[in-house]
């Protein structure tokens, strides 16, 4: 008669994690972190209104564009050298993360140096100098944030950041009263500092105690017969394999598209925007952005409930079925508002509003709740392991919307369409993502409720 199986405690422990049942909590902080922390360069943007006005604006829309895009791919890159990495001693996995993102981002930011030292000055200006004091810690920034992604420190990361945030409200006027009178921009490099360090910490070396050394027996050895410690393994994160590299242009172009598109709505919109103001095509996405998070965080954590619920294949299919329809639902209704703001502007008279140009400021609205969709779809997607399908999507948007600005009328509604205002790339751009949209939903669908489903 053979005895059962005892697993030990601690592989109890690391099992316990992956097996119990999905908790509000379990999404919804880790979600809200991760979209505070996205939202984080937009006030250090507005505190270098100045300084961000005297560079051409390709310039810190180039350095933002590519920040997003390292969000994206070293994020995603840090995330897979931890897992190859495991669980092991003195945190190894998040070391290998960490120092992933930390060449990466070195290599970015050679890269956009020296793109910057050869680019003409109607793009980067007659101020070099500035252009590279503007453009870098916007790039350190955005690396420090997919690092900490990647490590599992966002939340650490971002208590780091709220006396940065604290420190350029007080001296922007943005808090009752002047309690700062020092300017705000050796304040945003100081903080931008403090919190790169917090971010690439894990990449740091750590010395393991010695207790963990006497009680690990032999050291590892490699193929060649030499230690581990002596050869180098472990100090820096194998290269990544060739699905990992697929998977990480797809999400590179998920992040180029999704630019090229915020990007596009932001010039359509910018002539109905009061000078120094958010345009109110941008407003949508900043405020939706945490229930964008919200809403793919709690679709994964479902998906992977029904994974460790469900035993049986056609059970869980009808499953995923079920929470694709769940899911779909709570997409729509920006698709049916965008539409309605769209044919509102249409119908809107001129002296209802104070603005000069009512109706295009309605739709701009509309565009902006449209994008906001259009990148929640795109999330979605890419959280379903379909990157490729995301970046499909918006990228038909960004290059359509030029396309039909080109062969289409200006708008005969706007009162500023001949003289500098919405034109015709605005209403081009939302019948874009109106499209977009609609066919992302439609693909959605047959990822949401088919594993199978396209590619």
């Amino acid at each position: 008669m053979s005895t059962p199986t005892v697993l030990p405690a601690a592989a109890l422990s690391q099992l316990a994690p992956a097996t119990a049942p999905c908790t509000t909590t379990r999404f919804l902080r880790p979600a809200l972190t991760r979209a505070a922390l996205y939202l984080t360069p937009v006030p250090l943007a507005m505190a270098a209104a100045e300084p961000l006005g005297r560079v051409p604006w390709p310039v810190p829309v180039g350095a933002a564009t590519a920040g997003w895009c390292a969000i994206q791919v070293l994020g995603y890159l840090g995330r897979a050298a931890a897992a190859r990495a495991g669980a092991g001693p003195g945190g190894a996995a998040a070391t290998a993360a960490a120092r992933l993102v930390l060449v990466g981002g070195g290599a970015l930011t050679a890269g956009w140096s020296a793109l910057l030292a050869v680019a003409p000055a109607g793009l980067a200006g007659d101020d070099r100098p500035l252009a590279y004091a503007v453009s870098l810690p916007a790039l350190l920034l955005f690396t420090a944030i997919a690092a900490a992604l990647a490590t599992g420190t966002a939340a650490a990361l971002l208590r780091w950041s709220l006396p940065l945030l604290l420190a350029v409200a007080a001296t922007s006027g943005w808090l009752p009263g002047q309690v700062l009178a020092v300017p705000a921009e050796p304040l945003l490099l100081a903080g931008i500092a403090v919190v790169a360090v917090r971010g690439f910490a894990p990449a740091l070396p750590r010395r393991r105690p010695a207790s963990a050394d006497r009680g690990a027996g032999p050291a590892p050895v490699d193929a060649g017969g030499r230690s581990a410690a002596r050869s180098g393994a472990g100090r820096w994160p194998a290269r990544p394999g060739g699905g990992e590299l697929r998977r990480a242009g797809a999400r590179l172009a998920l992040g180029l598209s999704q630019a090229a598109t915020v990007v596009l709505v932001w010039r359509a919109g910018l002539a109905v925007a009061p000078p120094g103001t958010v345009p109110p095509a941008l407003l949508p996405l900043l405020l939706t952005l945490p229930l964008i998070e919200l809403c793919t965080g709690w679709h994964l954590a479902r998906v992977a409930a029904g994974l460790a619920r469900h035993n049986d294949r056609d059970q869980h299919l009808r499953y995923l079925r079920r929470l694709g329809r769940a899911t779909l639902a709570g997409l729509l209704p920006p698709l049916i508002a965008g539409v309605a703001l769209a044919g509102t502007a249409h119908r809107l008279p001129y002296g209802l509003s104070s603005h000069p140009d009512a109706p295009a400021a309605v739709l701009a609205m509309a565009g902006g709740v449209l994008l906001a969709g259009t990148i929640a779809v795109g999330w979605l997607l890419a959280g379903r392991d379909r990157p490729g399908l995301g970046a499909a999507v918006t990228g038909a948007v960004a290059l359509g919307a030029p396309v039909l600005a080109i062969v289409s009328p200006p708008a005969p509604f706007s009162a500023a369409a001949g003289a500098g205002g919405a034109g015709a790339l605005l209403p081009a751009t939302v019948t874009a993502l109106a499209t977009g949209y609609a066919v992302g939903l439609v693909l959605a669908a047959y990822v949401l409720v088919d594993p199978r489903g396209p590619r």
